[in-house]
């Protein structure tokens, strides 16, 4: 991050400045979302300015979904739809990502006793190398450096050139096992995000002269107490004035076991006080 207000960002990215499909499907993702405003490309400044509700959405929060939305944008896919909400863009395709590498492990591993074809094991393990050899050429292309891609693959065609096909098949079924994994990952943590962002409110209950009174989220301001009973969520971060309680942020930070929190104590927006 360059810089930052409170409701604005600027936002460095290099690669802003070399690659316009990657920039415009960015600037695409992020204005689907709705805790978003706006967003302003600078390509010559490789940089980002984003401006956003700074009620609705941490810093931390925004961090994270601009990380996510970076990953989604350098896949091309979509990651929210105008209403804000998690939307499968695409499903991994476990067969289609897996399914060549293992063949071609199995063909070289049966290989020798029915002596079959060099060029028919080979051939299908260079096919199952195909992704890697694209993401090496990306790294060359776009990013001007040899990747990790590029060494493998480098290593899976030397060992297949050579007739020696279990190393190589072994290999590259680990790599694309180890890309799907990946992938699942990033995805599981996409849909926990967008899960604590649409669980936030919309609306807040703070006291006004003694009296309870609901307002829009958005409203809240600074130096409001804000009430939160047994069973809700907590709207805002802030800080505690009054009682105590347990509060579960297994949402937040994964703890499996609700927090003790008394007067002075910090708490999180998206946690639930549970008593």
């Amino acid at each position: 991050m360059l810089h930052s207000l409170e409701g604005r960002w600027r936002v460095k990215i290099e690669r802003l400045g070399y690659d316009p499909d990657y920039a415009s499907n960015l600037v695409a993702i992020l204005e689907d979302s709705n805790v978003i405003a706006q967003v302003r490309c600078n390509e010559a400044a490789e940089s980002l300015i984003i401006e956003y509700n700074y009620e609705e959405i941490s810093p931390e929060q925004l961090r994270e979904y601009i990380l996510l939305s970076m990953e989604e944008a350098d896949r091309g896919y979509l990651l929210t739809t105008k209403a804000g909400t998690a939307q499968p863009s695409h499903e991994i395709n476990y067969w289609e990502r897996l399914g060549i590498p293992a063949a071609s492990l199995a063909l070289a591993l049966v290989a020798f006793p029915l002596e079959l074809p060099p060029l028919l094991v080979g051939g299908l393990i260079l096919a199952a190398c195909l992704p890697a050899y694209g993401r090496a050429w990306e790294g060359i292309s776009e990013e001007k450096q040899l990747t990790v891609d590029f060494l493998d693959s480098l290593a899976i065609t030397l060992s297949a050139a050579q007739g020696h096909f279990i190393p190589p098949a072994f290999m590259i079924s680990l790599i694309e096992s180890g890309e799907v994994i990946r992938d699942v990952t990033a995805r599981s943590s996409e849909r926990q995000t967008l899960d604590l962002l649409d669980s936030l409110g919309k609306y807040a209950w703070i006291e006004q002269d003694g009296v309870e009174v609901q307002v829009p989220l958005k409203e809240v301001e600074a130096g409001n107490i804000v009430i939160v009973y047994p069973g809700d969520l907590i709207p805002i971060d802030g800080k505690i004035i009054r009682g105590q309680g347990l509060i579960d942020q297994q949402k937040l930070t994964g703890e499996s076991v609700p927090v003790h929190r008394e007067v002075d104590d910090e708490v999180y927006a998206s946690t639930l006080l549970s008593r």
